[in-house]
């Protein structure tokens, strides 16, 4: 067996043995991700609404509005009754994330062994987006809930109020950013970014079909710029269906790839439609030897003397 046959053969067995795992992994984060925000969802549905009106009628007050009561103070309560509940989703979520990038760097790992010039940086984005999206959906929630208990044991005024989001632990988890959230920060933009380079390689070394690659970077720019769905419904389809190929369930088998152990890149647009060309054109038939041979004559004593004339006509 020669060392290109014996590494083809460690890899296909390393994904063999790794290959269930990010299948579980890719269904946990699916079930993770969609869970914790249908949850969430749930859990704010009665929320208190702070009333424009009464917000209005509050401006013109001579001596400013800072040492009236906040408006926002029910629903401070409403959170601070709910406050384990919501760091149990925000746990749930930040699992969820650590999850994806599991199964991204399993991806990743395949694609570099079927393209060596995938650079090996990519999956370390991946994963470290994953893990800091986990951190800092925990640690805004624990540092939110710790805000407005200190809010809820002083005066309750607007003031006060409006110091919420001031802590150290908030705007640190704010930098860090949560990966799926209007706010842009270093996590998001690493997972999104992993998310968007591996499965863009893994569509054009052939592990992923074209609609799988496509929705892929989708999700990935989603988790950066989050403009649909405010629940990760596209990202739950596609990691669920992730799972399914990862676990050799796919409807209609595996991509090549995944077998070969090697690169089998999707043919393009040009070259289906050149197959289509060649397959659908009538092969002409050759001729035969005495036929070929007449021609062969005919071109080399040049043109008929009649259709001399003919030009010779033409030209008068």
């Amino acid at each position: 067996m020669t060392m290109a046959e014996a590494s083809t053969q460690d890899v296909l067995s390393w994904e063999a043995r790794q290959g269930p795992r990010a299948a579980a992994a890719a269904a946990v984060a699916a079930i993770l991700v969609i869970g914790s925000g249908l949850a969430s969802a749930a859990l704010f549905s009665g929320a208190p609404v702070t009333g424009v009106l009464d917000s209005l009628a509050r401006a013109g007050r001579a001596g400013g509005v800072g040492d009236l009561p906040s408006l926002r103070t029910p629903y401070y309560v409403f959170y601070d009754d709910r406050a384990g509940s919501v760091l149990l989703t925000a746990i749930a979520r930040g699992a969820g994330f650590v999850a994806v990038a599991f199964m991204l760097t399993y991806l990743g790992l395949a694609v570099r062994s079927r393209a060596g010039g995938f650079r090996r940086a990519w999956i370390y984005v991946a994963l470290a987006g994953g893990i800091l999206g986990a951190i800092a959906t925990i640690m805004f929630t624990l540092g939110t809930s710790s805000e407005i208990g200190t809010f809820l044991d002083g005066p309750r005024t607007v003031d006060r109020a409006a110091d919420i989001g001031n802590s150290s632990l908030l705007i640190t988890a704010q930098l860090i950013g949560i990966p799926g959230t209007q706010a842009i920060g270093l996590a998001s933009l690493a997972l999104g970014l992993g998310w968007v380079v591996i499965c863009l390689n893994a569509m054009r070394v052939g592990l992923l079909t074209r609609f799988m690659g496509v929705l892929g970077v989708i999700c990935g720019a989603l988790i950066v710029l989050p403009i649909l769905s405010p629940l990760p419904i596209v990202q739950t389809f596609w990691l669920g269906a992730m799972a399914l190929l990862l676990l050799g369930r796919w409807p209609n088998g595996a991509p090549p790839a995944w077998e070969a152990g090697e690169a089998r890149p999707w043919p393009s647009q040009q070259e289906i439609r050149e197959r289509r060309r060649r397959g659908g054109a009538p092969a002409e038939p050759e001729p035969e030897p005495a036929a070929r041979a007449a021609g062969d004559g005919a071109a080399e004593r040049g043109p008929h003397p009649a259709s001399r004339k003919k030009k010779r006509k033409r030209r008068a």
